[in-house]
């Protein structure tokens, strides 16, 4: 695609994309380098819990896909339900295994968590299975990350959002959300 870019005189173009792509990569590997820096911004700015343990299980293993930008599942996120407090841990999974398609059979997943003895457990339906639910169709979850292409783990949040930042090509640059990622940069990653 770049090539293709560079081919059709779209130098601009070709620029923008990969000045933000090597931002992106960059912070995956500050992220690696600083787990304890980055920890910050996912629980004090996303909103995020660390977990002690992930809760799991084969039928979500079966389907995962593994993300080495964000192998860590421990992150936990709350969502507003009525009176009380769902916890959720998003997670990305194939919607088939045969002939998968990149990025097109994707699956952004929210795996229900309940609490239990001081930690986390998978929340199972009527059957005993995990309680499963597409991610974008949580509202709550949706609005406290709107407008990000890449919702589906907090290392990736980070990147698209300090991409944004660094290089000016922020969506919404006055988004709350976006707002508070620069502030927090400003301050940790001096």
């Amino acid at each position: 695609a770049l090539l293709r870019g560079v081919q059709a005189g779209a130098q601009a173009k070709v620029d923008a994309f990969a000045s933000s792509l090597l931002v992106h990569e960059q912070t995956h590997v500050l992220e690696r380098q600083h787990p304890e820096l980055f920890a910050q911004l996912f629980t004090e700015v996303f909103g995020f819990k660390r977990l002690a343990s992930v809760p799991d299980a084969p039928s979500i293993q079966a389907l995962r896909i593994v993300n080495p930008d964000g192998p860590d599942l421990g992150w936990a996120f709350p969502v507003p339900d009525g009176s009380s407090v769902r916890w959720i841990r998003p997670d990305l999974q194939l919607r088939t295994l045969d002939h998968p398609r990149m990025p097109q059979d994707f699956l952004l997943v929210a795996v229900d968590l309940v609490a239990k003895d001081g930690g986390f457990a998978l929340a199972l339906d009527a059957k005993g299975q995990p309680k499963l639910e597409d991610l974008e169709a949580i509202p709550a979850y949706k609005a406290a990350f709107p407008d990000l292409d890449e919702s589906f783990h907090p290392n990736e949040m980070a990147a698209e959002l300090l991409a944004g930042w660094v290089t000016g090509q922020d969506k919404d640059a006055a988004q709350p959300l976006r707002v508070r990622t620069a502030a927090w940069a400003v301050k940790a990653l001096r």
